[in-house]
C-alpha cells in the first residue's frame, strides 16, 4: 500500500500543467483516496478529498463529485461524524447508481460504516 501511495503521489506531483485542471487529475485523486481510505494518514485523505471535490465542481465532473462525496462521508465516519458521513455516502451512492457505477462504494462502505442495531 505504501509503495502504491508513493507512486500515485509522485504521479500527482509530476503532472504537467496541461492536465493539472483536468478529469485525469481527479481520477488520479480517486485512486489515491482509495489507497488512503484504509491507511494511517487521515489528514492527507482529507486534503485529497477537498481537492477532488473542488476540482470536480470546477470541471463539472459528476464521477469525481460522486466519489468525492463518498470519501468525504467515509472520513466523517472516521472522526465520529456519523450522521454527516452517512448522508454523504447515501448521496454518493445515489449519484453513482444514476451513472451506472453502483459497485464502486461497496468495497469501501461495507467495512467502514456503522450499522444500526435493531433491538
Amino acid at each position: 500500500m505504501k509503495g502504491r501511495i508513493a507512486e500515485l503521489e509522485a504521479q500527482l506531483r509530476e503532472m504537467d500543467s496541461a492536465v493539472v485542471n483536468s478529469t485525469e487529475r481527479v481520477d488520479l485523486l480517486i485512486e489515491l483516496a482509495e489507497e488512503h481510505v484504509s491507511g494511517d494518514d487521515p489528514p492527507r485523505l482529507i486534503e485529497i478529498v477537498e481537492e477532488m471535490l473542488e476540482l470536480s465542481e470546477r470541471l463539472d465532473y459528476p464521477r469525481g463529485r460522486a466519489y468525492g462525496l463518498l470519501f468525504e462521508g467515509l472520513t466523517c465516519c472516521f472522526i465520529a461524524e456519523h450522521e454527516r458521513g452517512l448522508a454523504r455516502v447515501d448521496e454518493s451512492i445515489a449519484r453513482l447508481e444514476s451513472m451506472g457505477d453502483a459497485m464502486g462504494p461497496v468495497s469501501y462502505t461495507h467495512l467502514t460504516l456503522p450499522t444500526k442495531r435493531i433491538v
